[in-house]
């Protein structure tokens, strides 16, 4: 979900929204360059992505309940 829908959502007081965490493994020490952060996470993304089943039980994923205290903060 993009962020101005997460914070419309706040706004909105509709049902809850989660975040949903998606662990993206990596073989070595993590980059130091913001930018290489970047893509290294976006290819494992991708590389997630791709993966047959992955995304399709949500209820095995951990969560977070996003609202004011932990947006706000």
């Amino acid at each position: 979900m993009f962020g101005h829908a997460l914070y419309e959502s706040l706004l909105q007081r509709g049902p809850t929204v989660h975040a949903m965490v998606q662990p993206l493994p990596c073989e070595g020490p993590l980059p130091a360059a913001p930018d290489a952060l970047v893509s290294l996470a976006d290819a494992r993304l991708c590389d997630a992505l791709r993966a047959p089943g992955s995304f399709t039980q949500p209820e095995r994923s951990a969560r977070l309940p996003l609202d004011e205290r932990v947006l706000l903060r």
